[in-house]
């Protein structure tokens, strides 16, 4: 609680992954998304995703808008965790500086990179942001089973 919070109140948000063998056209994934087209008329996301598209499981992160006033989905940042492995948990972490809004991914404790959004001065002062946890199929038929494990979001203030 509470669903929607500030960037203090979402400063880490991590979890456990994995997807199993011979999962193919899906994905798990932990994101931190505005409620609605509230951070400069669109919807704003940073998100990690362990996903199975035709091969290997690989691992990426980004920082993203859509809708409202923006025509197409835009991807500003994107950081790569390469290829892993079927059937190993893997921990994602999200970490966001509530001073600067500067989003910082990370893979097993690695970094992979950090950004400071182009709308940072709205969502340093946003207080609809919610973290959540998804399993997506982006393909018709897709397979395989997603986990989830060790949830951590910093805990409301």
């Amino acid at each position: 609680m509470p669903l929607e919070r500030t960037l203090s109140q979402v400063q880490r948000f991590q979890a456990r992954m994995m997807v199993s063998s011979g999962s193919n056209g899906a994905e798990g994934r932990i994101h931190v998304v505005s409620d609605g087209d509230t951070i400069n008329g669109h919807t704003w996301r940073a998100e990690c995703s362990l996903n199975t598209y035709g091969g290997a499981p690989y691992f990426d992160c980004d920082v993203a808008r859509y809708g409202g006033n923006e025509p197409v989905f835009v991807r500003e940042y994107e950081a790569s965790g390469g290829t892993l492995a079927f059937d190993t948990w893997y921990t994602a972490r999200i970490e966001i500086d509530p001073n600067t809004a500067q989003v910082c991914f990370y893979l097993d404790n690695n970094l992979l990179g950090c950004h400071v959004p182009n709308d940072a001065a709205a969502l340093k002062t946003a207080t609809n942001l919610v973290p959540r946890i998804g399993s997506w199929n982006g393909w018709a038929g897709a397979t395989g089973a997603r986990y989830f494990d060790d949830v951590y979001i910093t805990p409301a203030q």
